[in-house]
């Protein structure tokens, strides 16, 4: 065995410092041959020029996943916008899925709020940025056009403080044409929960609160076409989905204080992904079937093999390739040098990509922006190394450093977004 080659097995077993394996030169020949450069900004808004490639590449896709390795990172926030933009005004994309409360994006009424106060009534504070908020202008200007771009989550955790205090109200108006005693006893309880959640009251009342919320949505589902033929199609199900999200939400919580001394974190992981998947599947299977739908949510949710990694839990993203494998496009998105933050605001540099990872390969291209797509690449010599074990920087669970994870790219994600130089983003006042 030569020397390159046993270096290649060591990076499939273990982590290693990054740099032990140099890039082949026809990798980067290839990378360079095949990439799509696009721009950070484009004058005007809505020339799309350069992301016209995408219309080949999603071709016969139904479903695409935008990743993320940090949830606060400038770039991230404006480049995400101008792609569902493009997604949406020209390629028929009409559903926008983020990681964030299922219930809370549900409820928030676009005519009723600012681009601003929707944001902060839907999702988490990670994305209350400067560079996010566009996408909430768009999503309201969009409400009064023929195409409305949907604004949905799929989280089960509670993402707004302000935005879930209008579900006890939800459950009772839904309920009390069926049964007003209960509709009543659900109000006030759902009422307290809110009001004293947290991880402490989730891990003392768990016995208790599992067991309401399971009932809870068992009539749910039972009365669902009851409660269809005068509450619409949608209002049941995703009621149904917001009392389940609890029931996984508490056991979650449980499980995120068994795991402290667990590094990986993955019992509390696989219940958070394995419940963003079921919700996801329901919206895309049940509520929007025909339509084409973008899923806004982080690398480590999104893509498809993390028991390739040190986190082994069985990710969002792995659930929904092997329900919609044929109708779905992931892109994972990573930062080559810059700075990050997270949701506390703290800022962290991120040093350049050192040789011997998967950034350092693609910034061969000298390109700020640039994407590869890897589903519809042969395997030859230019292309062996996203076929095998190959370094990437993975963000450490809330907080802005970074770890050097093997991954197989073609194995995790269909195509690589990659920017040269990222940066901390303006949070907005929240």
């Amino acid at each position: 065995m030569t020397r390159r080659a046993l270096l290649r097995v060591i990076v499939g077993l273990v982590l290693i410092p990054a740099g032990l394996i140099a890039a082949d030169p026809a990798w980067i020949g290839w990378v360079r041959d095949n990439h799509h450069a696009i721009r950070l900004q484009a004058e005007p808004e809505d020339d799309y020029a350069d992301l016209q490639f995408l219309k080949t590449v999603l071709a016969g896709r139904r479903i695409v996943q935008l990743g993320e390795s940090h949830h606060s990172v400038a770039e991230y926030g404006t480049t995400k916008t101008r792609l569902i933009k493009f997604l949406h005004e020209q390629m028929g994309f009409d559903v926008l899925l983020f990681e964030s409360g299922l219930y809370e994006c549900f409820a928030v009424d676009f005519s009723q709020h600012t681009a601003a106060s929707a944001l902060n009534a839907s999702i988490f504070g990670v994305w209350a940025t400067e560079e996010v908020l566009p996408l909430f202008d768009y999503i309201k200007t969009s409400q009064t056009t023929a195409r409305p771009l949907t604004f949905r989550g799929f989280d089960p955790q509670i993402s707004s403080r302000s935005g879930i205090t209008t579900r006890p109200a939800f459950f009772r108006r839904l309920i009390a044409p069926l049964d007003q005693a209960y509709a009543d006893e659900v109000f006030a309880f759902d009422a307290m929960v809110i009001e004293r959640f947290n991880a402490t009251y989730a891990r003392s009342e768990e016995a208790r609160l599992v067991a309401f919320y399971e009932q809870l949505t068992e009539f749910l589902e039972f009365n669902r076409e009851r409660l269809r033929l005068f509450a619409g199609n949608e209002a049941p199900v995703i009621a149904g989905r917001a009392a389940w999200s609890m029931v996984q939400h508490v056991q979650q919580l449980r499980s995120f204080l068994a795991d402290q001394n667990d590094a990986s974190l993955n019992g509390h992981m696989a219940i958070r992904d394995g419940a963003m998947a079921d919700n996801i599947t329901t919206l895309a299977g049940d509520l929007y079937p025909d339509k084409k739908i973008i899923i806004w949510a982080a690398n480590i949710h999104v893509r498809h093999a993390s028991e390739q990694t040190t986190w082994v839990f069985p990710t969002m993203g792995k659930w929904l390739a092997e329900r919609f494998r044929d109708e779905l496009y992931t892109i994972g998105i990573y930062p080559n040098r810059g700075q990050v933050s997270t949701g506390s605001r703290t800022v962290s540099a991120i040093e350049p990509a050192p040789d011997g990872t998967m950034e350092h390969l693609l910034m061969e291209t000298r390109a700020p922006l640039m994407f590869l797509d890897l589903l519809h690449a042969p395997r030859e010599a230019g292309t062996e190394w996203m076929f095998q074990a190959t370094p990437t920087r993975d963000a450490e669970l809330f907080t802005t450093g970074m770890r050097t994870v093997p991954i197989v790219p073609r194995d995790q994600y269909d195509g690589i977004l990659l920017f040269d130089e990222v940066s901390a983003p303006r949070f907005l006042m929240r």
